[in-house]
């Protein structure tokens, strides 16, 4: 949970700073502290296990990430891939961060869609999900995974020693 003294910096009309400023996003919090949060993907909603990490700072990119933020995103981003793999039975997690339509950092999170025997996977499956292709699409499916990694994720924090 974010603190009451944490300092959440908006870039003038920026969307990512209303959700870090605690516009609580459709489907709620997977990861939440001062530095970042976490929840579905907005524009993946319907494919199973994808959600979207992103700094509560406003930071256009990568770069300009401070030390703690790196280290947070890193901490963050790799419990969100083993509550991925662990709700979808996945073998791996796609993760790409562009911030051009958002210019604020986030990092998407996701397995791999299924695909049919011979269907391409890696940068063309990638192609497919940033192109929204509805085919790749099951929201049943993704609201039962949905629910799985937030009780993964919840499961995680409880096993975790006290700082």
């Amino acid at each position: 949970m974010v603190s009451a003294g944490a300092v959440v910096s908006a870039g003038e009309n920026c969307l990512l700073c209303a959700v870090a400023g605690g516009e609580e996003p459709a489907g709620g919090w997977l990861v939440r502290n001062d530095l970042v949060s976490g929840y579905l993907s907005g524009a993946n909603r319907q494919l199973p296990g994808w959600c979207q990490l992103q700094v509560n700072r406003h930071a256009t990119h990568l770069g300009e990430l401070t030390a703690a933020e790196a280290s947070a995103v890193g901490v963050a981003a790799a419990a969100l891939g083993a509550a991925i793999t662990a709700a979808t039975g996945g073998d791996r997690v796609y993760a790409y961060s562009i911030c051009e339509a958002s210019p604020h950092f986030h990092l998407v999170l996701g397995p791999p869609p299924a695909v049919g025997p011979g269907e391409p996977r890696g940068p063309a499956l990638l192609a497919r999900v940033l192109a929204r292709d509805p085919v790749l699409g099951d929201a049943a499916a993704a609201a039962s995974v949905a629910g799985r990694l937030r009780a993964g994720l919840e499961l995680a924090a409880h096993d975790r020693p006290a700082p």
